[in-house]
């Protein structure tokens, strides 16, 4: 059986997904919970704090994927770097599943992040934290598997990569727009092509 704890954040969790972040009162997560007012209170302290666990824990279950890919892949390479095709699957893998999945989780997560009124101070350090840690293990596992390519401009490629995929993710409208100015479908495929092109050969722009 599940404790508190976990039963409201499941509870705020699903709410979240259906309602956002302000359409989601404390009296639902309550009533959902099966919970007081003063169990939310008591493990939580407020409905921002609230936010920032679930976010974490949504994140952290991708991160959790994440590492796991990694891991089996090191442990098929050996002794060998990880290519840089094996190490951009690791990291789009998970948030191309999740998008899959739960389109309308990523929607929450666009809109709360983007509003003006969305709660601050832990909701943006939950998403400093994890895009800190991401792009570290990222940049890393690179370095490791394209160790000619200057640090600096491999940053950068690294940089243009994440904004590719970022607005793969989370800009619905901007891709919808895209693929009818192009007649082009827009798909992970194509994103996950042109990534691994963009972080192992660069761009026109470096040999300037």
């Amino acid at each position: 059986m599940k404790d508190t704890k976990t039963r409201i954040m499941d509870a705020a969790e699903k709410l979240f997904s259906k309602r956002g972040v302000q359409g989601a009162s404390l009296r639902m997560i309550t009533r959902k919970a099966g919970v007081n007012l003063a169990a939310i209170n008591y493990h939580f302290g407020s409905k921002e704090n609230l936010v920032g666990a679930v976010l974490k824990r949504v994140i952290g279950r991708l991160a959790k994927k994440r590492d796991r890919i990694l891991e089996e892949a090191k442990a098929r390479a050996g002794d060998s770097p990880l290519s840089v095709e094996v190490v951009v699957h690791a990291f789009m893998e998970p948030w191309f599943l999740f998008r899959q999945e739960s389109p309308e989780y990523v929607r929450v997560i666009v809109r709360t992040y983007t509003s003006r009124n969305r709660p601050t101070g832990l909701f943006d350090r939950v998403v400093y934290d994890a895009s800190r840690d991401a792009y570290s293990a990222f940049s890393e596992e690179l370095c490791k598997a394209l160790p000619t390519v200057p640090p600096d401009v491999l940053r950068k490629r690294i940089n243009f990569a994440v904004l590719a995929t970022a607005s793969f993710l989370f800009n619905a409208w901007l891709i919808e727009g895209l693929e009818e100015l192009s007649d082009l479908t827009i798909d992970e495929e194509m994103i996950f092509a042109h990534v691994v092109s963009l972080i192992e050969c660069g761009s026109a722009a470096e040999k300037k």
